[in-house]
């Protein structure tokens, strides 16, 4: 779960700060990730994948007004995977052709 701290937010039963605009991410180990591991985040603050969304509609139904948008998918689809784009060309746009001397 990753999201971004929207206003300062008191960890460790207030003895550390963290600042605004601090990345938490659940699977890191540093250290406001760490001590923000196990907390619901603050409902201001900014998700960064879906799992974070989804706890924060969970956690503060009566916020989703306040909540800005899901954050786009992670990575291509399916279907981008397995579909090349017809405009885009697996070979350079800049070919050089030599002559024989």
């Amino acid at each position: 779960m990753r999201y971004r701290l929207s206003r300062a937010w008191p960890l460790d039963h207030g003895r550390e700060l963290a600042p605004s605009g601090t990345m938490i991410d659940s699977n890191s180990d540093d250290d406001w990730s760490r001590l923000a591991r196990g907390l619901t985040p603050p409902w201001d603050v900014q998700a960064l994948d879906d799992e974070c969304y989804q706890l924060l509609l969970r956690a503060y139904p009566g916020h989703r007004h306040l909540m800005g948008p899901p954050p786009p998918p992670s990575g291509p689809s399916k279907q981008e995977e397995t579909e090349p784009e017809p405009n885009k060309s697996t070979k350079s746009s800049t070919t050089h052709s030599r002559t024989p001397q």
